[in-house]
């Protein structure tokens, strides 16, 4: 009866388990991965497959974005910051510095998980774990409850140290060559106190009477998942891809490394069983030098080379922290047979040099660095160059015009034609000096000699073809092209090519044009017109090249020949051999005869290969600088899929917006006052008038009232009779033949005189007299 009520019981609850700032690198995954790991289940080391392919796919990165399940273990977690993370596999999560959350999370929990290994000096990680371990260690006492307490610590610590990490336990071998070797432990740094740390964290355990099981892991550098420490090695190769990959120091010394999801699988054999020893040393089989690690990082996302600088100058640049450079230029080597007794399926168990393919993958998976890779088509003067630029711009990524590859592509002939050359009369030069010149030995031909071999091709090609270059080195230059790191990495937007069919199936299809100018065996004709013909191109297409997405602008012809007649006449390239009008009849010609719907277009081979099409008309938005356009498209495509700008950039970024906003303030401000002046101004003007006008009716007013106020007699004397009295000795000097005519005709002048074209006014009498003249 007993058994059956036991079998009827629930199973007890997954164990509780803390992690200490799992808003760290380290932290998080390791959160994530122990919230989807089931108590007592531990990586079969015996399915792990040999087969080098199994490896490489075997690894997911799904479980980052997981959230717990009902068997997992229950997770707990702390932070410290501006921001909460977002680790899905969390139960709770508190502040490192609230002590009462704080104490009441690591009370629950059976298992607590402390690290260092973030720790960069600023962030507070040390800090945070000594207040944590502090904490756990009072409860366990308090409590009388057993607790199992990891420390994940770094290597670093045997760099300044040949000592034993404590009394009674036996630490693996080690040796620190190069920089510190002989040198006394200095406390004072980031080494001495993670390394003080060390030693108190096992004294706990020894003087806690079985209450805290404590270990100490101490990794060496970690690495994939995005990378932390040689995160700045993999972005300056992904963003710089021309440039020689920086390498701190010489980089001939050998770091201890490991891949963090390695360092998760031995966290998690710690929590199932307490291990032999009390200290481990976590690592990879192989010890590679740094300078190896640099050149397969630049080999995979740039050049290929590399260059040493000065520790100080990458600390000075903010690249890397003081804990960085010290562990990237730390030199130790020491044996780690602890962790092979563990259930582990190793990721990387030969190092990062054989796993940097996956380590590529994984950075640019979960940086979310996918190249974008897009095509813009569309007939003349549609506003293709100011999409694809804006394009170009806001998802930086590489602008390409077929014109500009193909005069790069004769630029770099030209340039390793004069290298071969000077290379060449050096090494005369110095077989002059030799005593006795070697025999000579037949030699192929050199890059120079095979570059002057194409260059003369082109040369004959453009003499053929009336300075036209034939397709099939537009299309090897444009694969070439294409296949660049700059591409490859960010991506492209192509401006207006492929302008026909048959370059875009020669240009995105696998193979393409060789290197050598030659073309490959093309399809029989009609096999594009079969049925299932799109399925075939689509997987023929190489998958490398493939865009994206296709921006296809459309629009009449009318709209077109309205917008280009708007332009200025500097649109045309020999405004003395062509009008405005004859350039766009010529420009258009072309581009209908390369799109004719009675053919197959290069529309048509994206709707062929499936690719993504994103039609704007821009006539019906009457969008005349496709910026409506633009915007869909943007909408359309989605956000960049970069870095976005640092801090510094966004920093200028804002000064340039503040005084953008800065100027507009001002210049509203000026017309502002410049209109409020006009006004006050107006206002003025008219209150003037109004004043004048206001003072002329008061006196014409006092005149009418005195006027009014007048005796008759005097009225007439002031008012009539000096008017009379002057027309009637004007009427006696003229003596005019109808003296009443003349009279009434002075008295109209009198009160409007004439005026006289060219002269001043003229008098009465004189007017008078002229115009009797005149009569």
């Amino acid at each position: 009866m007993a058994d059956d009520e036991d079998e009827d019981a629930p199973p007890p609850p997954p164990p509780h388990i803390f992690v200490s700032r799992v808003d760290t690198y380290f932290g998080r995954i390791l959160a994530q991965y122990l919230g989807q790991c089931i108590p007592g289940v531990l990586p079969n080391a015996e399915e792990q497959s040999e087969d080098e392919e199994g490896r490489m796919s075997r690894l997911d990165l799904a479980f980052l974005q997981c959230g717990p399940t009902e068997t997992s273990y229950q997770l707990h977690g702390s932070w410290n910051g501006q921001a909460a993370p977002t680790v899905p596999a969390l139960r709770t999560v508190i502040r490192a510095d609230n002590q009462k959350d704080l104490y009441n999370t690591i009370k629950e929990a059976n298992i607590c998980v402390f690290h260092v290994i973030d720790e960069e000096g600023s962030n507070g990680v040390l800090e945070d774990t000594v207040v944590a371990i502090n904490a756990a260690r009072k409860i366990a006492m308090e409590t009388k409850t057993t607790k199992t307490l990891i420390l994940v610590s770094t290597v670093l610590t045997w760099g300044r140290s040949r000592k034993p990490i404590a009394e009674g336990e036996q630490g693996p071998e080690a040796t620190a060559e190069g920089e510190g070797e002989g040198e006394e432990e200095d406390d004072d740094g980031t080494e001495g106190k993670h390394l003080e740390l060390e030693k108190d964290f096992l004294k706990y355990g020894r003087d806690s009477k079985g209450l805290l099981i404590t270990t100490v892991v101490a990794a060496g550098l970690l690495y994939g998942y995005g990378e932390k420490v040689l995160h700045w090695m993999f972005k300056e190769a992904w963003q710089d891809e021309t440039a020689a990959l920086q390498v701190p120091g010489d980089g001939k010394n050998k770091i201890p490394s490991i891949h963090v999801h390695d360092l998760c699988q031995i966290v998690q054999n710690i929590c199932e069983a307490k291990p032999k020893s009390h200290y481990l040393i976590a690592t990879d089989e192989r010890r590679q030098n740094l300078s190896k690690v640099a050149t397969a990082v630049s080999k995979a996302l740039a050049s290929g080379e590399v260059v040493s600088v000065k520790p100080e100058d990458l600390f000075s640049a903010k690249k890397l922290t003081q804990a960085d450079v010290d562990l990237l230029t730390c030199d130790l080597k020491f044996t780690t047979a602890v962790t092979k007794d563990m259930q582990i399926q190793w990721v990387a168990e030969k190092g990062l040099f054989d796993y940097m393919a996956k380590a590529v993958q994984e950075f640019l998976a979960v940086r979310n660095l996918t190249a974008l890779k897009l095509v813009v088509l569309g007939p003349p003067f549609a506003g293709k160059t100011y999409m694809a630029k804006r394009l170009a711009a806001f998802y930086d990524i590489q602008y390409l015009k077929v014109e500009e590859i193909i005069q790069g592509a004769i630029d770099n002939l030209r340039q390793v034609i004069i290298a071969s050359k000077e290379a060449a009369a050096i090494k005369a030069t110095m077989e002059q000096f030799e005593d006795a010149p070697d025999a000579e030995e037949e030699e192929g031909p050199t890059k120079g000699d095979i570059a002057q071999q194409m260059l003369d091709r082109i040369q004959e090609s453009k003499a053929i073809h009336e300075g036209k270059l034939e397709d099939r080195f537009v299309i090897q230059f444009v694969r070439e092209k294409l296949l660049t790191k700059a591409c490859q990495n960010k991506g492209f937007v192509f401006d207006g090519f492929p302008d026909s069919y048959a370059n875009a199936k020669a240009v995105f299809r696998k193979g393409g044009v060789e290197s050598d100018g030659e073309e490959e065996v093309e399809p029989e004709e009609g096999d594009e017109d079969e049925e299932g013909g799109g399925a075939a191109h689509a997987a023929d297409m190489d998958p490398r090249l493939r865009p994206d997405f296709v921006v296809n602008l459309e629009a009449s012809d009318k709209f077109l020949r309205d917008k280009m007649m708007a332009r200025p006449d500097s649109v045309v390239p020999d405004p003395t051999a062509l009008t405005n009008e004859q350039y766009f009849n010529q420009k258009m010609a072309e581009y209908k005869a390369s799109h004719n719907p009675a053919y197959n277009t290069v529309v048509d081979y994206f709707d062929e290969t499936e690719s993504t099409t994103i039609s704007l008309n821009v006539e019906e938005e009457r969008d005349i600088f496709a910026e409506i356009c633009l915007k869909t498209a943007i909408a359309r495509i989605g956000p960049p899929h970069n870095y976005g700008p640092t801090a510094e950039e966004k920093q200028a970024q804002l000064r340039i917006e503040e005084e953008k906003r800065r100027v507009v303030n001002l210049q509203k401000e000026t017309r502002k006052k410049a209109v409020e002046a006009e006004y006050l101004a107006e206002r003025q003007r008219r209150c003037g008038e109004w004043a004048a006008r206001a003072e002329d009716l008061q006196k014409e007013k006092v005149e009418r009232l005195e006027l009014a106020s007048m005796p008759v007699f005097e009225y007439l004397s002031k008012a009539l009779l000096p008017a009379v009295e002057k027309g009637l000795l004007a009427t006696s000097r003229v003596k005019p033949a109808d003296p009443v005519d003349f009279l009434g005709e002075y008295f109209i002048q009198l009160i409007n005189p004439l005026k006289v074209s060219g002269a001043e006014a003229l008098s009465p009498d004189e007017q008078l007299r002229r115009a009797t003249r005149s009569k």
